[in-house]
């Protein structure tokens, strides 16, 4: 398998996840207690970081290649499930 094609199928598991993720972290946090403002405002940061973090990863692509970019972003989606799940230990 090229390389290229390795990174296209790990964008799409990828994308695939976080879609089946988004439908469940509302869920999750409704029964941890969380009013629904406090998950809309979640997903407001949420969202506002991922805007962030895209731009950075962009410059930081240009800069050191994709398959490097893409090694340096899953420590920080494995820090952002952990923050999510242990939130409340």
């Amino acid at each position: 398998m090229k390389p290229i094609n390795a990174i296209y199928w790990f964008n799409s598991f990828n994308l695939l996840a976080w879609a089946l993720i988004g439908i469940f972290i509302p869920i999750y946090l409704i029964t941890l207690g969380y009013s629904l403002q406090q998950i809309f405002y979640f997903y407001v940061l949420d969202s506002l970081v991922v805007f962030f973090s895209s731009v950075t990863a962009t410059l930081i692509a240009a800069h050191v290649g994709l398959k490097k970019t893409l090694l340096l972003y899953l420590p920080f989606l494995a820090a952002f499930i952990v923050i999510v799940v242990f939130r409340e230990l």
